[in-house]
């Protein structure tokens, strides 16, 4: 008798509900950060998922993407509600940071102080025993505001981003206190960490920081991973097109 393909064993796989979209795409980047770690220290000579494409999702959730006056708004809410509840403060201090770094959040919760030159102002997103970056490793230079935040953290071993007790603070944590905040602020549709580093790329690059430099301060493989997080306002695009203006005399 003919075996039939997994895919028609009636009773078993055909019934089987497929894996959704982001599901299959989140597994491929766990792949290619393992790939891009093994290339990083000469295991393998290539990454095999470098022109592998993320499946596209039926519903694409919007990208909540701040101006800088929001992102004021909603810093000055944080610090507000810092004064009821202490446990808030690395939050605070946390979401400053991602907003002039365009950090993802798992690096800024493994980020240590051997990760920051306070003299020089270098910042080095690398692997450590547990974690690996998602993307390659990377350095660059932190603002002025990431160095006066940094330095009036006087506990100086470990994890930089560290919970009141002590612990390391994690990506979930974050996420809830994110939308907690969001919500007093009136910014309903702030759900995301990463919506942060959406507001940082769209923000620098709308103040003249170009494409490139913002792919090697984010961590892209490519520019087109870069214009992804582009989202100009309207107000810029109008501003933008009246610096050229082409006619008789």
């Amino acid at each position: 008798m003919k075996s039939a393909a997994d895919g028609e064993k009636n009773g078993v796989h055909i019934n089987k509900k497929l894996p959704k979209p982001q599901t299959v795409n989140y597994e491929i980047g766990v792949l290619r950060s393992a790939f891009i770690w093994a290339k990083n220290r000469e295991i393998i000579p290539d990454i095999p998922t470098r022109k592998v494409k993320k499946l596209k999702s039926a519903s694409v959730r919007k990208v909540q993407v701040l101006t800088q006056e929001q992102c004021k708004h909603f810093l000055k809410t944080a610090k507000e509600m810092t004064k009821e509840d202490a446990k808030l403060k690395v939050f605070y201090s946390a979401f400053q940071f991602l907003l002039n770094t365009g950090l993802r959040s798992g690096e800024l919760c493994n980020l240590t102080w051997e990760d920051v030159n306070l003299e020089t102002g270098l910042i080095k997103i690398q692997a450590k025993p547990g974690w690996t970056p998602k993307s390659y490793e990377r350095s660059f230079f932190l603002n002025q505001t990431c160095l006066k935040l940094l330095r009036k953290i006087k506990d100086r071993k470990g994890f930089i981003f560290k919970s009141i007790t002590g612990q390391q603070l994690d990506c979930d944590s974050l996420r809830k206190t994110l939308i907690k905040i969001a919500k007093v602020t009136g910014y309903d549709n702030l759900t995301r960490v990463h919506d942060l580093r959406h507001t940082f790329n769209s923000i620098m690059q709308m103040n003249g920081v170009d494409p490139a430099t913002m792919g090697r301060i984010l961590g892209h493989q490519d520019i087109e991973t870069t214009m992804i997080y582009t989202h100009q306002t309207s107000e810029h695009l109008k501003k933008s097109i009246e610096k050229i203006n082409i006619g008789e005399k």
